[in-house]
């Protein structure tokens, strides 16, 4: 997994990290390590998102953090791309694969769009589902590639608990409006007191891809 944040907030995760947490459970680095070790020789994508913000260390720590800006949509756009579309170039050939080599993406925003600028957060949600739809023409060009029998349609999936734009109070027409004009389809939705009030689950729409 991948979690990007503020380049501050990722130095100061990745110090908690490796003073707190693997001091007090020390079977998680060598798991951290492990996963490292097997996403390195499969994708190779894991050494360059460690120079796009893991400070350098190859990434040896779970999650994967990374710097990012999301104010910056062209960055966080290239840094999506790169993650989500680098991995799935990759052929996967574990023995515990029998799903075809396909791959779910799952993004999570828990408290994030409360700090960004205004529109960022319609233009992100748009930016993601974009990317997500690229990943999965990107698997579907590479089944009829490779002439494969699987039938599964790789599906993008959105979990948010946040504050969306575009939903005053917490209207679930409104929420539906803002997935389906950002690319999204709603699945679930809660409101609740509080700054990060909305909570769901979406999926990205339906593909032009045949």
């Amino acid at each position: 997994s991948y979690e990007l944040d503020l380049p501050d907030v990722v130095i100061a995760k990745r110090k908690l990290l490796s003073k707190r947490l693997y001091r007090r459970r020390p079977w998680l680095q060598k798991f951290a390590s492990s996963r490292h070790s097997r996403s390195s020789s499969r994708r190779g994508v894991v050494e360059e998102e460690g120079d796009a913000g893991s400070g350098g260390n190859g990434g040896e720590e779970y999650p994967i953090l990374i710097e990012a800006n999301f104010n910056d949509l062209n960055g966080t756009r290239s840094l999506l791309e790169r993650i989500v579309l680098s991995n799935e170039d990759a052929t996967t050939d574990d023995e515990d694969d029998d799903d075809d080599g396909e791959v779910t993406n799952i993004i999570v925003f828990e408290g994030v769009m409360i700090y960004l600028d205004e529109g960022i957060p319609h233009a992100l949600l748009e930016v993601c589902s974009d990317v997500l739809k690229k990943s999965r023409e990107q698997q579907q060009q590479k089944k009829k590639n490779t002439n494969s029998k699987s039938k599964a349609t790789p599906i993008g999936y959105l979990c948010f608990a946040d504050r969306l734009e575009n939903i005053p109070g917490g209207d679930e027409d409104a929420a539906q409006l803002e997935m389906e004009s950002t690319g999204w389809e709603l699945i679930d939705w809660l409101s609740k007191p509080g700054l990060a009030r909305h909570m769901g689950v979406a999926r990205v729409a339906d593909s032009v891809v045949p």
